[in-house]
């Protein structure tokens, strides 16, 4: 709507969606996901045992967690977007090691083990949905369920693309030097994510809440039910909720692992 003086601006969170699900699609779809195919491969080729080779993916999703907090922490300091390029960086440095450099085990221990975790922590879950939660309120579902969508569309196309790469060149290298593509390639999109509509002028769903009433429009009810009682994380970890959360999630995790890492090998 324009009055000759004034023109509204496009709400940029949908916007967001866009380059948060590409960069969802290219951490947890072509890089983890990825990993099913890469991986055997690379144990054939190398001549390495499959359990001494699986210790590095353990190491990995222990630091994971382990760096959640720090994730946490750089993005209350710096903000979504910064933390989300320094994932993205480090996927790209730590895959292209291990395309170029990695010839030992220890070798792939090191850098799957201790390097990529910041790409999964920084430049994953924690910040992209941390992004989607500051820019919705009532649509909050929607969007988050857009997101997350793209691992999942992502990671089907992953596998057959991969093997079709390496199926060409002969090197499972490289299938982590066009991963690490790929991060490059998401560290150029960081550029482009809003950390808050307040940081651009703009309100979550692109709603004033003190212009609303002036023009009629009402936001919808939230569907989740939010306490306004302040919960401090002490007080959080005393009740049973967070702790069967927990438990939840590591039986998620646990029978994911099992697929990503040891489902090819048995094919």
């Amino acid at each position: 709507m324009t009055d000759g003086t004034h023109q509204e601006v496009k709400f940029y969170g949908w916007i967001n969606v866009v380059f948060l699900f590409l960069l969802y699609a290219i951490v947890m779809g072509f890089v983890f996901y990825g990993f099913t195919v890469i991986f055997p491969a690379m144990l054939k080729a190398q001549g390495w045992g499959r359990g001494e080779a699986s210790l590095g993916h353990t190491i990995r999703g222990l630091v994971v967690g382990f760096m959640a907090p720090l994730a946490a922490v750089s993005i209350g300091k710096l903000g979504a977007k910064k933390t989300l390029g320094m994932g993205l960086l480090a996927g790209a440095l730590a895959l292209t090691l291990l395309g170029t450099v990695t010839s030992k085990l220890w070798h792939w221990t090191l850098i799957w083990g201790f390097m990529m975790p910041a790409a999964f922590s920084l430049g994953g879950l924690l910040p992209i949905q941390t992004t989607v939660n500051f820019w919705f309120n009532t649509k909050r579902a929607m969007a988050t369920g857009i997101v997350m969508t793209s691992a999942a569309i992502a990671g089907t196309v992953a596998a057959p693309f991969y093997t079709f790469i390496m199926a060409k060149t002969g090197g499972w290298q490289v299938g982590w030097l066009v991963g690490a593509g790929l991060c490059a390639v998401g560290f150029i999109l960081t550029f482009f994510i809003k950390n808050t509509p307040q940081s651009i002028g703009q309100f979550p769903d692109g709603i004033d809440p003190d212009a609303a009433p002036k023009t009629g429009v009402k936001a919808k009810a939230k569907g989740v039910y939010q306490t306004k009682t302040p919960w401090t994380l002490k007080e959080a970890l005393r009740t049973r909720v967070v702790w069967l959360q927990m438990v939840c999630m590591i039986g998620q995790v646990w029978a994911l692992y099992i697929v990503t890492v040891h489902g090819v090998l048995h094919l």
